[in-house]
């Protein structure tokens, strides 16, 4: 028989069970909407960061200062890693950070609705849970494996990309903690296994650090050979000595670029070029081919390099080199990575209005191959044993001035105090 003097003592300890139960959900949702507050700012931050690299990939010329040694936004952001097919890699992101800022949002009124008699709210919050772990998780391995390209296979380091990588990052520890920690307190073992996690990823950090320390002294030393050079006056000829020009045609001012069409650096310029013509009226431009590699056994740097530069050299000879020009560094991607066949040519040539049949003929003539060979000759000439592309040089009556990239180029052209102009 019970003692009828023990249910209130029962009853005391259902009570308190109760009340710690309802103190420990209250916490967690309390954390919950901590976390998913903090979901949001990172999401908007992402959001304002991805934009900008988005507009900066549309723009002539650079808008995001990107100072420091070694530091090269641009190598990313025009690489073959920086686009997948005409879309910048960066637009891709601001969608992933506005899907997951719309979850969020929508998460937290959910989240402020809750309670144990709610079972459909929880159901609902679990499903935004799923999602954000599930987008976070894939941007995450996208991020870092981008990341991992632009340092060791590009060898660039662009800190807009870096940052937005620790803000995915960020994003996909919190969604860890909401999806895969739901309502669930860590014991001691899973503890340790999270910080030994912690750990391996610091190490790796650690040794990250070094490389990217190693490349930005590398980028350093690149952007050191890009200022302008005086080179000697003798070359002049052999600068001039062929290409094609426009501008101002009777200018003092030359400016010849030694270009490849593989080249993103290359493709840069072509956009940037007429915008500079219509700014510096007294400039004459003047292109010439430089297909990198031409001379190598295993053959050129970007596969269908010269076939694009015999092409440009056959349309040329029906009046259209620059309809050709600019045609060819709209396919820069196929040109980097794989040999160009003549169907792509006629395909272009016939756009343009080329003759088929003159154009063909053309581009299989010694002389449309003397032409480029002639324009690679002189450019390894000027450039000596260090050959790279866009070269540029400034011509005057009385000096000529090498220097590398569109941005050095640009900056040198707004410099008209500059000794380069004396």
């Amino acid at each position: 028989m019970t003692d009828v003097g023990e249910v209130p003592q029962i009853s005391e300890i259902a009570r308190i069970k109760a009340i710690k139960l309802a103190e420990t959900v209250n916490s967690y949702w309390k954390r919950r909407a901590i976390t998913n507050r903090i979901a949001v700012y990172l999401s908007v931050f992402g959001a304002i960061l991805a934009g900008a690299l988005t507009v900066e990939e549309f723009l002539p010329s650079p808008l995001l200062p990107c100072g420091g040694q070694g530091v090269d936004c641009q190598t990313d952001f025009h690489s073959a890693y920086g686009h997948l097919g005409p879309i910048p890699t960066a637009l891709f992101g601001l969608a992933m950070y506005i899907t997951v800022l719309v979850l969020c949002v929508r998460r937290k009124k959910s989240i402020y609705q809750t309670s144990e008699s709610m079972p459909e709210v929880r159901k609902s919050i679990r499903k935004y849970d799923g999602l954000v772990f599930l987008i976070t998780l894939l941007a995450f391995c996208i991020s870092w494996w981008l990341q991992y390209v632009a340092i060791f296979v590009v060898h660039s380091f662009c800190p807009y990309c870096f940052t937005s990588a620790i803000t995915v990052s960020l994003l996909f520890i919190l969604a860890i903690h909401d999806y895969l920690l739901f309502e669930k307190e860590l014991g001691g073992e899973q503890k340790m296994v999270l910080g030994i996690i912690g750990a391996m990823i610091a190490v790796m950090m650690v040794f990250w650090i070094p490389q990217i320390h190693l490349i930005i002294e590398e980028q350093a030393k690149i952007q050191a050979e890009e200022q302008p050079h005086a080179q000697p006056i003798s070359l002049r000829n052999v600068i001039l000595d062929g290409g094609h020009a426009e501008g101002n045609l009777n200018s003092k001012y030359v400016v010849v670029e030694f270009a490849d069409y593989g080249c993103p650096y290359c493709h840069k310029a072509s956009n940037m070029i007429p915008g500079l013509l219509k700014k510096y009226p007294d400039i004459k431009f003047v292109f010439r081919n430089f297909p990198l590699g031409m001379n190598m056994p295993q053959g050129p740097l970007h596969p269908g390099a010269v076939t694009a530069a015999d092409a440009a050299e056959a349309a040329a000879l029906q009046g259209k080199f620059w309809q050709m020009h600019d045609a060819l560094y709209k396919i820069q991607a196929q040109i980097m990575d794989h040999p160009l066949t003549q169907d792509q040519c006629d395909a272009i040539a016939q756009g343009i209005g080329l003759n088929i049949n003159q154009f063909n003929a053309d581009m299989q003539s010694k002389k449309v191959q003397d032409t480029v060979g002639n324009d690679f000759q002189d450019g390894s000439q000027a450039m000596g044993d260090k050959p790279m592309t866009p070269t540029f040089y400034i011509v005057t009556p009385d000096k000529v001035t090498s220097l590398i990239g569109p941005d050095v180029l640009k900056k040198t052209l707004a410099d008209r105090k500059s000794s380069v102009w004396k």
